[in-house]
């Protein structure tokens, strides 16, 4: 499968500044924000290994949210969190959880020079291989990304949509003050900043058949 998605990055690096500015996170600390809403830094660093990028390269993939089952280091709604949850859904076991994960690699479009922020223009081809459609890339967007009530915590308030990709309202979500630290404090969802451009399912024969050929 194959989807355009065009991103705002304008709207997002306000929606960063003003998460920010509300959590008062000051100096470098700032940065955090825009790793709670995907729930990595820049560089990769998982919010939940450390508090600031900086991990060890190639950055380290093999962790789980059992550290941070109260989302105090990464949000519940954070990008990374709701579409692999690791195990944390609390819907499925963690074998039927791993049944929805897919294989997918991104490839940027449009011109980026430093320090623009362009409104339109810029983007991601999402490519995605799947064996079933309909419980891994349809279930991921439909019943993770787009479910409020994803993942499934057994408190209030919910997580609320994937502040990245998520489509559909947007109330106000719960934010962690601190890395680490149970004090929240409930912030406006940042805007949509991705925008489906246009996509396409296509059919890919399997490996057996093509060395059958």
């Amino acid at each position: 499968m194959l989807r355009k998605l065009e991103q705002n990055v304008r709207a997002f690096k306000a929606a960063e500044e003003a998460l920010a500015t509300a959590l008062k996170l000051d100096n470098n600390d700032r940065e955090r924000a825009g790793a709670m809403l995907v729930g990595r830094f820049r560089d990769g660093t998982p919010l939940t290994l450390q508090a600031e990028a900086g991990a060890d390269k190639p950055v380290m993939n093999d962790f789980t949210y059992a550290s941070d089952t109260g989302a105090h280091k990464c949000p519940f709604q954070a990008h990374i969190r709701k579409t692999n949850p690791r195990g944390s859904g609390g819907f499925e076991t963690p074998d039927d959880e791993k049944l929805h994960l897919l294989t997918r690699r991104g490839q940027t479009y449009g011109e980026r020079t430093e320090g623009d922020e362009p409104e339109g223009g810029v983007g991601l081809l999402f490519m995605a291989f799947n064996s079933e459609l309909g419980q891994q890339f349809e279930f991921m967007q439909r019943r993770w990304a787009n479910n409020s009530g994803f993942p499934h915590h057994g408190a209030a308030p919910q997580p609320g949509l994937d502040a990245v990709i998520g489509q559909g309202d947007r109330p106000p979500q719960t934010w962690p003050k601190a890395w680490g630290n149970d004090e929240t404090q409930e912030v406006p969802a940042p805007v949509q900043a991705v925008t489906m451009k246009g996509g396409e399912y296509f059919f890919m024969p399997s490996l057996p058949f093509l060395r059958s050929l």
